[in-house]
């Protein structure tokens, strides 16, 4: 089996193959990133390459079906189990913008304290099972390639983006397809993996269905930070919960596994409900949960935190957890290097 050179690789699964060039391209994808994560140093925000605008984080609990069919248990899908969860809203570009720009959405779930052998060795410390998602059901780009494209291009100006979805077509059309131009609420949108992970031993992909979505408001473009706003005032009122379904591969035809815009369709490949996650009525950043915001700045979320039993699959989560670890590494770096300097400003 094809093995991947990196800290810590694993061989590909019977559902993969590997890219053209793919560790090539995964070296030049973390450069960009690493060059992103500089830009933001140098302006004083938060050092993600991607997804580095936080737009809330909450509380919430994982809670496993007790009637789950045996088909989709693992050590985390037991029936009846129950998880803290951490969770991060976010917006997908790795410069901080205004919410009033339409852009993907990201939401990442942490569960904490999980049992079963872990996929990195080398990463954070805790034991937890990690879900990545975005507020779209496939990626607008189809492989690391066209990623590393559309990165040069956002390194160099908007007009070089636009030049890309230009010649892109249907990675814009997916783009817009799937872009909430309504910018409702972040706890009414359905977020999903996008890429496909392991799951009772198949690919499958994960999606989190608001169970209540709120109604509909007008977007105000006087505040930069009305997501947040809003879901701090949504979060006040009362909780909210999610669905968690997963969707099993049964074509692998159709539903490609290397293809990140391949569509999975619901007909052949129907969603079966696993799991809730409740996200109870609290303060957003006040009281208790006042360091939540800063313990999840310092977190490592990917969709390699987890276990063995949930592999993420394709070149596109393969890239994923060489960026994401690395990127882990240097964000931990730059804040111990941090500390030290203020340690010898005390001192003096």
């Amino acid at each position: 089996m094809t093995v991947l050179p990196f800290r810590d690789s694993f061989p590909l699964t019977p559902f993969e193959s590997l890219e053209s060039n793919e560790v090539e391209i995964t070296e030049k994808l973390w450069r960009l990133c690493l060059s992103q994560m500089l830009r933001n140093q140098e302006k004083k925000i938060p050092l993600r390459a991607f997804h580095t605008k936080r737009l809330g984080a909450v509380r919430g609990r994982f809670q496993v079906r007790k009637d789950l069919d045996e088909a989709f248990e693992s050590p985390v899908f037991q029936p009846g189990a129950s998880y803290e969860a951490i969770i991060r809203f976010s917006s997908a570009p790795g410069a901080v913008l205004p919410d009033i720009i339409p852009i993907p959405r990201g939401f990442a779930v942490k569960l904490n304290r999980v049992s079963g052998e872990r996929l990195l060795n080398q990463g954070p410390p805790e034991r937890c099972q990690d879900f990545v998602c975005v507020n779209s059901p496939v990626f607008p780009l189809k492989n690391t390639r066209e990623l590393e494209e559309m990165m040069e291009a956002i390194a160099k100006s908007p007009l070089s983006v636009a030049a890309f979805f230009a010649s892109h077509p249907r990675a814009a059309y997916l783009f817009a397809r799937h872009t909430d131009w309504l910018l409702r609420e972040l706890s009414s949108l359905t977020y999903s993996t996008v890429a496909p992970l392991l799951f009772a031993g198949r690919p499958a992909k994960l999606r989190f269905v608001p169970e209540k979505p709120s109604g509909l408001r007008l977007p105000n473009p006087f505040n930069p930070n009305f997501l947040h706003t809003r879901l701090k005032e949504a979060l006040s009122g009362s909780g909210r919960s999610f669905r968690v379904e997963v969707q099993l591969q049964t074509n692998p035809q159709t539903q490609k596994v290397e293809d990140g815009t391949s569509m999975w369709s619901e007909t052949q490949a129907p969603f079966a409900p696993v799991a809730t996650l409740r996200i109870e009525k609290q303060q957003m950043d006040q009281g208790e949960d006042s360091s939540l915001p800063e313990e999840v700045n310092r977190a490592s979320f990917s969709p390699w935190n987890g276990i063995l039993e949930h592999q993420p699959l394709g070149n596109l989560m393969r890239a994923r957890r060489e960026i994401y670890l690395r990127g882990w590494r240097h964000r931990k770096r730059v804040r111990e290097q941090e500390q030290r300097a203020r340690r010898r400003s005390k001192s003096a």
